[in-house]
């Protein structure tokens, strides 16, 4: 006689985790096994306390590996929608070095710069056309920047009302630089320094790093320019 719920426990098992696959749950089935033709033994009923414990863990364990790494961090995944000549653009931030980089010559790219700081909110404040490198080192903006919130850029610190970055008064020195890394390809390189000050005069600067998210933007809108102008 089997015990009441194995007939359909067993088929369960054996369809999410092959044996083969899984020595814990083989064990399990084992003694269930004998446990069946013996249903007054002590092995029945020790199988039968053990599949409670056992089996959510081991149907985890036996369960496909996911190779994918995980995002590290929230910001991540992180996706800001800017506006660029009055057309929403949908920007993830992206960290790895090997994608900061335009399809076009160092050329065209620089004749775009301009106008890629323009759309961000940030007047350029030099340019050197020699070295392909421009930026503004005295930029000062409060709460937001190119129309989102200043904290979707830069980390600060949080504060009471929340964070840092959104309630103070941040100025920031930033320059981009294009190198060419073949007739129609050019890397882009971006440097952010910041820091934030109470708007009312009161305490101390605080120092702000960057979250990705302005360094990805240049390189989006200058990849856009490039498509559109190719």
């Amino acid at each position: 006689m089997t015990p009441s719920g194995w007939a359909y426990l067993e088929p369960s098992w054996h369809s999410v985790c092959p044996m083969r696959q899984c020595p814990v749950l083989a064990r399990l089935a084992s003694l269930m096994n004998y446990g069946s033709r013996n249903p007054g033994s002590e092995v029945c009923m020790s199988a039968m306390r053990l599949w409670g414990m056992l089996v959510c863990t081991a149907v985890g364990a036996c369960a496909p590996v996911n190779n994918t790494a995980a995002p590290t961090t929230e910001r991540d995944r992180e996706v800001i929608t800017i506006m660029d000549g009055g057309t929403p653009i949908q920007i993830t931030v992206d960290r790895d070095p090997s994608r900061h980089k335009v399809p076009a010559s160092v050329t065209r790219s620089w004749n775009s710069l301009a106008s890629v700081y323009e759309s961000l909110g940030i007047p350029l404040e030099y340019a050197d056309v020699r070295l392909h490198k421009a930026g503004n080192t005295r930029f000062i903006a409060t709460r937001t920047l190119a129309r989102q919130p200043m904290s979707k850029f830069l980390r600060c610190g949080g504060g009471i009302v929340g964070p840092m970055a959104d309630t103070h008064r941040i100025q920031m020195s930033i320059w981009t630089q294009l190198q060419p890394v073949g007739a129609d390809s050019t890397a882009v390189f971006t440097q952010i320094e910041a820091k934030g000050s109470p708007v009312d005069g009161t305490g101390g600067a605080v120092n702000c790093v960057t979250t990705g998210m302005l360094e990805w933007s240049i390189v989006t809108l200058l990849k856009l320019r490039a498509l559109t102008q190719g």
